[in-house]
Order: C-alpha cells, then sequence, then structure tokens
C-alpha cells in the first residue's frame, strides 16, 4: 500500500497563497481566470516531483484533470500570462453513483 508523506500536503497549503499571487489567480496553462482555483504540480509527485514553488503553478480543473500525471503539458510563461484572465465557465461534473467509504462513515456516525 501506498502511504503519501504528510508534509506534502502540508507544504502545499502553505505555499499555496504565494501560488495564487504569483499567478495571479489565473490558469497557468490556459491563461483563463477560473471561478475554482487548484494547484498542480508540473512535475507530478506520482514520478518524483517535489512540492516546491518551482514545481506548482495554479490550474483550472479542466486542465489539470486533462494533464493528469504528464510531463507533456508545460505552464505559459508569467509574462506571457494576460493581466487579466478570461472568465471560464464552472467545471460540469456528475454527481457520483456510489457514495465513497468516507462519506458512508461519515452519514454513519452523524445518524448515530
Amino acid at each position: 500500500m501506498l502511504v503519501r508523506d504528510p508534509r506534502w500536503a502540508r507544504s502545499t497549503i502553505d505555499l499555496r497563497p504565494a501560488i495564487l499571487e504569483r499567478d495571479r489567480g489565473l490558469c497557468r496553462y490556459c491563461g483563463g481566470a477560473p471561478t475554482v482555483i487548484e494547484i498542480d504540480h508540473v512535475w507530478p509527485v506520482a514520478l518524483g516531483g517535489r512540492t516546491t514553488l518551482d514545481n506548482c503553478v495554479s490550474s483550472c480543473p479542466a486542465c489539470n484533470r486533462a494533464k493528469g500525471s504528464s510531463t507533456q503539458w508545460v505552464p505559459l510563461a508569467l509574462d506571457a500570462l494576460p493581466e487579466v484572465g478570461e472568465p471560464l465557465p464552472p467545471m460540469k461534473t456528475r454527481p457520483r453513483k456510489f457514495k465513497t467509504k468516507a462519506q458512508l462513515k461519515r452519514a454513519a456516525s452523524s445518524n448515530s
């Protein structure tokens, strides 16, 4: 079983404000201004990428999902980002057909 190092998650949370300020809240892959922004690792953690300011960029959910753990995507340079990005529509999601184990556990504990 793969056990993730909890320090990686904490450092992403710590770096988030600095990443969002540097990238001006825009997606570094498409240049859009998403309503929801995510932090993406340019060199994926799955391939040994570290959580550093140089390896993390802000990303819209659509670009983040499309990129996955690929290393082919190159983020836009900071000077190539527009001053104000085009507003992106919210990513369409569909509800889960089945609940996750965590959701079932939470529902069971709240009913007790």
